[in-house]
């Protein structure tokens, strides 16, 4: 859809032909679907009894690089604030804007699923005198388990982790760095955007800020590669043992 080329004061809104194009998503399909039975639907209500698969493909879509990633958002948008009786769009602008309010309350979704905030529902509305109520509250504290999550997802230590044995030493620095983050699960990256989101938005409290944990554990995977820098050329065919044998002659030679 080019907005550049769109007649703003000129459109209306073709629920059959939006129910039958394939290019559209399921989830986009089937409200103009619920909208040709029951032309009111508060944005709400819909957004909280959307699926999960609905929900992630929705995302998903948004984080991709697809010139056509936002027609279903723009489409979406558009249909709910008709939906809940809003005036047609007047400028390219405010079609945008609802886009991005739709965005915006599909992240708080997301990271209301996951539970790191707390939504009011009832108080999502693309009218404009719902503007100033909270449709979401951040959580006192994110879970640890998300940071770290966050931050594995962004380092490259997968390959640390595998060479990793019980012959290291527990005071090798290899076996520290690894130690810390083998039973991290890393978060998808759904997960990612929605923490990131939540981190810049809200200034959610955590003991040193995402972004300064990655920056500092970065480093210490740069270091560590470094200090072993054999491991750089391992082939998928390793041992294990003669790893650990490696690194214990390293830590011997440069100190711990």
């Amino acid at each position: 859809m080019d907005m550049d080329e769109f007649d703003v004061g000129a459109y209306q809104l073709n629920w059959e032909g939006i129910a039958n194009e394939k290019n559209n998503l399921a989830v986009t399909r089937l409200l103009a679907k619920q909208l040709m039975e029951n032309p009111y639907i508060v944005v709400g209500t819909f957004i909280k009894e959307m699926s999960d698969s609905d929900l992630y493909a929705l995302n998903a879509k948004l984080d991709t690089d697809n010139e056509d990633k936002y027609n279903d958002l723009l489409l979406m948008s558009e249909m709910l604030a008709t939906a809940e009786g809003c005036p047609q769009c007047k400028t390219v602008d405010e079609w945008q804007e609802r886009a991005n309010y739709l965005a915006t309350l599909l992240t708080i979704e997301s990271l209301n699923r996951k539970g790191l905030v707390k939504v009011y529902h009832e108080n999502m509305s693309f009218h404009d005198d719902m503007g100033d109520k909270m449709i979401v509250e951040k959580l006192s504290k994110m879970d640890k388990e998300n940071i770290m999550g966050l931050v594995k997802q962004q380092l490259d230590i997968e390959d640390l982790i595998k060479y990793n044995s019980i012959d290291i030493e527990t005071t090798s620095p290899f076996h520290k760095l690894v130690n810390l983050f083998k039973d991290v699960k890393a978060i998808d990256s759904q997960t990612q955007i929605a923490t990131q989101w939540l981190c810049k938005m809200y200034d959610v409290q955590t003991n040193t800020s995402p972004q300064a944990l990655i920056d500092k554990y970065t480093q210490e995977v740069n270091e560590v590669k470094n200090r072993y820098p054999l491991l750089k050329s391992l082939s998928y065919n390793y041992d294990k043992k003669a790893i650990a044998e490696y690194i214990s002659l390293i830590d011997q030679v440069k100190g711990v």
